[in-house]
């Protein structure tokens, strides 16, 4: 079954439509670095130098914002990762 992730508008240049796919892992960034195997231009947008997630990405597992330290969050098989680029302006 794997993981599904869901991008928000922002994010849907880099698929067909807003799922970018079902990716394999135990944690959101083992989730993560699985989809930017598959979409490999999409590592740049989602990581900083460091393998951090950039200020401007936030991550809901389960419709839920996975909050301090979202790349170590534990998911299981069946759940949802929701992808939002956070933008500003006034």
């Amino acid at each position: 079954m794997g993981i599904r992730v869901i991008a928000s508008q922002a994010l849907t240049d880099y698929s067909a439509g807003r799922e970018l796919g079902v990716v394999e892992g135990g944690t959101v960034g083992e989730c993560l670095d699985n989809l930017t195997e598959k979409l490999p231009s999409l590592k740049q947008f989602l990581f900083d130098e460091k393998g951090g997630l950039r200020e401007y990405v936030d991550v809901c597992v389960n419709r839920e914002n996975v909050f301090p330290d979202p790349l170590k969050r534990t998911v299981k098989d069946g759940d949802e990762l929701l992808l939002i680029c956070l933008i500003g302006g006034g």
